[in-house]
C-alpha cells in the first residue's frame, strides 16, 4: 500500500515539474497574423504603437487611420491541484480612427499623443487626434506639391512619405524632392539632401534616391530608407549623411524601426537587428521568414519586444512574437490574400481608342518566354496578355486607380517601360510621352532630364490617381500593352477577371504532335503501336489561335491533360493535369532554377521575334495552390492488354482538341 502511495507521489510531482517546465521554458519566436485576415485593409503602410500598446495603422489604399487593439474576455476559472488560474479569450478589434486623408503613409507619435503623419496623397504633414478623429495640417499646402522652406502652412513637400519625431522635431522624408527635412517651432528646412542620386557628405552635398521610411535613435540620429539605393543611409543632427554597410545577402531594405539603440529593419525574407550600428563593430541578428512578404512598408515594437510589420501588398498585419495567441504565416496565408485581387469579375475597356473596339490579343498569360533548349536555361511565364497595337499608338488606362507603391514605374528608357498600379501592370509603354520623345503636358508624370533637356527618368509619386480612359504613354518598339493583374508574384489569367468588350473565340486549338518519353527522357517511338513499360511522361505541343488573330498567330493554352481508355472504359482520368489560372509558385524540389521545366519540355520557345513552340508535359500536375508536381503515367499500375491513350487541349473559351495514341502494356 505504501508503494503504491509513493508511486502516484512521484507521478503527480513528475506531471507538476514538467508543467511547471513548459510554462516556463523559453518559446521560439515566429512570424504570425496579427490583423488583416479577413481583408480589412486597403494597403496598410504605416505602423505607431500608443502608450497602452494599442497599435494605429495608416492604408494608403482607404485613406483611413485604423486602431487595432487585443481585447481580453475573461470566460472563468481552471484549476490544477492547488494553483488556479483565470481562462481567458483574446481578439483583434479593428476601430476607424480617421477617414480624412488622401494617401497617408508613415505615421508617429508625438509627445503629446497626437498621431503625426506623413499624408502622401495631399503632399501635406498632418496632426490627429486619435480620440476624435480631427486631422489639422501642421506643414505643407493640401493638393499642392513643389518644394520650398520656410513657414510651416506655405511650405510645399512632393508626396511625402516617411515621418519621424524627436523631442520637439518632427523629420519628413520628401520622398520625391530627395531631402530629409525637418519641422520644428512652425518653420520647415531641408537637413540634408539636394538632387537625386547616391552621396554621402554633409547637407546640400548629400544625395538620396526616394527615401522613403524613417527611424531615430535615443540621441536623435536619424535613418533613412533611401529606397531606390537599396541603402539605409543615417543623417546627424548637423546634416551628415553616411551610408549603412549591409551583408550582400540581404536584398533590399524595405522598413526600418529602432528600438532603445538598436536598429531593426526587414526586407521581403528576413527581420534584422543590428547593435552597434553605423560603427564598425556593428552586429546583425538575422530572423527568417518562413515564406516570402509580399511589401514590408513599415515596422512597430511594442514594450513587450513584439515587432508588428504592415505587409501592403498581402493586406496583413504580421508580427514577430513569441506569444501563441495568433496563427503562423504560413505560404498558403500569403498566396491566398495575395490572389483576392483575382476573385472579382470586372468589365473594363480596351486599352485603346475607340475603348470597345476589339483587339488582337497577341500572346496568353503562363506562355513560356525564353527558350529551353537544356534544363538550365532562363526562362520564364508570361504573367498577363499582350494586347496588339501600333507603334507609338496612345495607351489608356483601364480603370481608375492610384498609385500606391513608391516606385511604381520600372525599366525607365527600355522595351521593358511600365507602371505598376495596384490592381494592373501596364508595360512595354513610352510612359507619359508620345512616340518622338516629347513628353505629356501632365505633371503627374515627374520626368527628370540631362544636361541637354532630354529625358532620362520618371517617377509617379504614391498617391498618385489615375482616371479609366486617361492616356498613359505610347508604344514602344514592341507594339503591344503587356496587362497583368494582380499582385507581382501571384498575378492571374486576365481572361478569367476581365471582361473586355466584344472579346469572342471560336477556333479550337491546334495539337501538332504527341510524343512518350520513358523517365530519363529517352524517346518512345510512336509510330507503330508502342509497348509500354514503367513510367512514361507525356508531351503535346500544341497553340491556339483566337478570333481575330492573323494567321501566322500561335496562342499558349489554357489546359492540357488526358486519359486512358481500354476499349469503352476509362481507366485514368486526368483531365486536366495543368489549368494556367495563377502563376505556377515553384518547383517542388528537382532541382531547377524555376518551374519552367516541369510545365514545357525542351525546345519550347516563345518571344518578340521567331516562330513559337509549346510543349507541355501533361504527365506532370498544376494544382489549384500553384504547386508543380512531377508525374508519370505509370503503366505498372495496368494490367496487361491493349489501351488508348487521349490526349487533349482547351483554350479559355472551351473549344477543346484532342488526339489518341494506342499503346500496349508489356508482359512482366
Amino acid at each position: 500500500m505504501r508503494l503504491g502511495f509513493c508511486t502516484v507521489l512521484i507521478i503527480f510531482l513528475l506531471i507538476h515539474l514538467a508543467c511547471y517546465h513548459s510554462e516556463n521554458q523559453e518559446k521560439p519566436i515566429k512570424l504570425r497574423v496579427f490583423a488583416g485576415i479577413i481583408e480589412e485593409f486597403g494597403e496598410p503602410f504605416g505602423l505607431a504603437v500608443d502608450k497602452n500598446g494599442n497599435l494605429y495603422v495608416s492604408d494608403g489604399g482607404k485613406g483611413v487611420i485604423f486602431r487595432v487593439s487585443v481585447k481580453t474576455k475573461r470566460l472563468g476559472w481552471s484549476s490544477w491541484g492547488k494553483k488556479t488560474s483565470r481562462e481567458e479569450e483574446k481578439s483583434v478589434e479593428i476601430e476607424l480612427v480617421a477617414d480624412n486623408l488622401q494617401t497617408p503613409s508613415q505615421i508617429a507619435f508625438d509627445s503629446e499623443g497626437f498621431l503625426i503623419v506623413a499624408d502622401s496623397g495631399s503632399h501635406t504633414i498632418k496632426r490627429i487626434n486619435v480620440q476624435t478623429g480631427e486631422a489639422a495640417i501642421i506643414a505643407g499646402v493640401e493638393g499642392k506639391r513643389g518644394f520650398a522652406d520656410g513657414i510651416a502652412e506655405t511650405a510645399l513637400f512632393n508626396a511625402p512619405v516617411g515621418i519621424a519625431v524627436w523631442r520637439n522635431k518632427i523629420f519628413v522624408a520628401d520622398t520625391y524632392n530627395d531631402k530629409i527635412r525637418i519641422i520644428e517651432d512652425g518653420i520647415v528646412r531641408t537637413l540634408a539632401g539636394s538632387s537625386q542620386g547616391f552621396a554621402d557628405g554633409v547637407a546640400g552635398n548629400a544625395k538620396f534616391n526616394t527615401p522613403t521610411t524613417l527611424a531615430v535613435f535615443p540621441d536623435g540620429g536619424l535613418v533613412v530608407n533611401d529606397f531606390s539605393n537599396g541603402k539605409l543611409r543615417k543623417v546627424s543632427q548637423d546634416g551628415r549623411v553616411e551610408t549603412l554597410e549591409l551583408a550582400e545577402e540581404t536584398l533590399f531594405p524595405m522598413s526600418v524601426a529602432v528600438k532603445n539603440d538598436e536598429l531593426i529593419f526587414a526586407d521581403s525574407y528576413s527581420l534584422y537587428r543590428v547593435k552597434k550600428a553605423f560603427t564598425s563593430e556593428s552586429i546583425v541578428d538575422k530572423f527568417g521568414f518562413p515564406t516570402r512578404l509580399l511589401r514590408p512598408s513599415s515596422i512597430a515594437i511594442d514594450e513587450k519586444e513584439n515587432v508588428f510589420i504592415a505587409d501592403s501588398d498581402s493586406r496583413l498585419i504580421t508580427v514577430v512574437t513569441k506569444s501563441e495567441e495568433f496563427a503562423e504565416v504560413t505560404e498558403e496565408t500569403i498566396s491566398r490574400l495575395a490572389e483576392r485581387e483575382c476573385e472579382m469579375p470586372l468589365s473594363v475597356r480596351w486599352c485603346y481608342e475607340p475603348p470597345d473596339r476589339k483587339r488582337d490579343i497577341a500572346g496568353t498569360f503562363c506562355e513560356i518566354r525564353g527558350e529551353l533548349q537544356n534544363r538550365e536555361d532562363e526562362a520564364w511565364f508570361h504573367n498577363g496578355i499582350d494586347i496588339a497595337g501600333g507603334y507609338g499608338e496612345t495607351a489608356y488606362f483601364v480603370q481608375a486607380e492610384k498609385v500606391l507603391l513608391p516606385n511604381a514605374v520600372s525599366n525607365f528608357g527600355n522595351l521593358r517601360e511600365g507602371l505598376k498600379m495596384p490592381k494592373f501592370g501596364y508595360i512595354h509603354i513610352n510612359l507619359g510621352r508620345y512616340a518622338d520623345g516629347r513628353i505629356f503636358a501632365d505633371e503627374r508624370f515627374q520626368f527628370s532630364f540631362d544636361e541637354n533637356g532630354k529625358p532620362i527618368g520618371l517617377r509617379i509619386a504614391r498617391g498618385t490617381k489615375f482616371e479609366e480612359g486617361e492616356p498613359i504613354g505610347t508604344l514602344n518598339a514592341m507594339n503591344h500593352v503587356h496587362l497583368t493583374i494582380g499582385v507581382s508574384g501571384y498575378e492571374c489569367n486576365p481572361l478569367e477577371v476581365l471582361s473586355l468588350p466584344n472579346v469572342s473565340d471560336k477556333i479550337a486549338p491546334t495539337i501538332e504532335k504527341v510524343e512518350l518519353f520513358d523517365k530519363d527522357w529517352n524517346k518512345v517511338e510512336t509510330e507503330k503501336i508502342p509497348q509500354l513499360s514503367g513510367k512514361v511522361r507525356i508531351v503535346v505541343e500544341a497553340f491556339d489561335r483566337m478570333d481575330g488573330n492573323p494567321q501566322r498567330r500561335k496562342l499558349g493554352v489554357y489546359r492540357v491533360g488526358y486519359q486512358v481508355f481500354q476499349g469503352e472504359n476509362l481507366i485514368i482520368d486526368k483531365l486536366w493535369t495543368m489549368s494556367f489560372s495563377r502563376l505556377p509558385n515553384r518547383a517542388e524540389s528537382y532541382g531547377f532554377s524555376s518551374q519552367v521545366p516541369l510545365v514545357y519540355a525542351l525546345g519550347s520557345r516563345a518571344g518578340p521575334r521567331g516562330e513559337s513552340f509549346f510543349k507541355y508535359i501533361v504527365s506532370n500536375e498544376l494544382d489549384q495552390n500553384g504547386y508543380v508536381k512531377e508525374n508519370f503515367l505509370d503503366i505498372a499500375s495496368l494490367n496487361e492488354g491493349k489501351y488508348t491513350l487521349k490526349v487533349s487541349v482547351a483554350d479559355f473559351f472551351g473549344n477543346t482538341t484532342s488526339r489518341e495514341i494506342e499503346f500496349i502494356k508489356q508482359a512482366n
